[in-house]
């Protein structure tokens, strides 16, 4: 009997608290990781980019409970809903950021206390979203790293928020980006908009986004993807789990028994993110009779 497990395995299962972390429905980073690795097809990058590509589209919501806390305490209201929400805005239009605080600040309080908190948002709201993309991007970084995943993978999760014009959280710009963060990135956003409005919506945003958050070479790739109608019905059709494994760029990669331990820390610390109060609460944990 085998004592070793396929990394892609664990990282898909470790992609459904990044679904339930960013507040969206279960299968969605797995079926970013499948138009991830259709837009790297198209834009017909080398096998070493695939690979990252694959790794870095399982674990873009790794970091996701980084600063989840502080995120709501600041909204005051549902970060998740919030979190959903604003993945279907557009970062570079103010009239729809306008509009997604409206719909989500401090819902369901006095009109006073949510205009104290618009207010609050709009002059100290930018700091604090950078806060939260780069607390995502160090931890899922850190995790990219404790699992064993090459420094390219490793880098390209520290950017994972990173947007072409230079607005993310370390103000990367352009091709200095990386470009299998370029590549996820887009993907994700384009998972968003299917799900939630279909295939036309999600080719719209892909165009509003070329040149702005989006690399224009990958945002093309994205807007021609979006015309191939057999790929988008196949994507509701198939089981996510047996073509995103399918899709893992030889060789595959394995995880021996010993380092199940670092798997089982990583999602330790994913969980214990989502509270202050929480940290390091589970590595404290042991099972009944357990030694150290």
């Amino acid at each position: 009997m085998s004592d070793r497990i396929r990394l892609a395995e664990l990282l898909g299962s470790l992609s459904f608290a990044g679904d339930l972390g960013r507040g969206q429905p279960m299968g969605h980073v797995l079926r970013t990781t499948q138009i991830a690795m259709a837009l790297a097809d198209r834009l017909r990058l080398p096998p070493a980019e695939l690979t990252n590509v694959y790794f870095v589209s399982l674990l873009v919501h790794a970091g996701c409970t980084a600063g989840a806390a502080e995120f709501a305490s600041f909204l005051a209201t549902d970060e998740l809903s919030a979190q959903k929400d604003f993945c279907l805005c557009d970062p570079n239009n103010l009239g729809q950021l306008f509009a997604w605080m409206r719909r989500n600040v401090a819902k369901g309080r006095p009109v006073s206390a949510r205009a104290l908190r618009l207010l609050q948002l709009m002059s100290k709201g930018e700091k604090a979203f950078q806060d939260v993309d780069q607390g995502c991007s160090e931890v899922g970084s850190r995790i990219a790293q404790r699992l064993g995943l090459s420094d390219s993978t490793r880098l390209s999760l520290y950017h994972i928020c990173e947007t072409w014009n230079g607005k993310g959280p370390h103000k990367l710009k352009a091709d200095d980006i990386p470009l299998p963060t370029r590549v996820v990135n887009a993907a994700m956003i384009l998972e968003v908009f299917f799900s939630e409005r279909g295939i036309a919506a999600a080719r719209e945003a892909a165009l509003a986004r070329r040149g702005k958050s989006f690399d224009p070479a990958v945002a093309d790739a994205a807007t021609a993807l979006a015309d191939e109608a057999g790929f988008w019905a196949g994507l509701q059709e198939q089981v996510p789990w047996d073509t995103v494994l399918s899709l893992e760029p030889a060789p595959l990669r394995f995880v021996e028994d010993s380092g199940l331990d670092d798997f089982a820390y990583a999602l330790a610390d994913i969980v214990d993110l989502k509270s202050t109060a929480a940290a390091a609460h589970s590595r404290r944990k042991r099972w009944p009779g357990a030694s150290g």
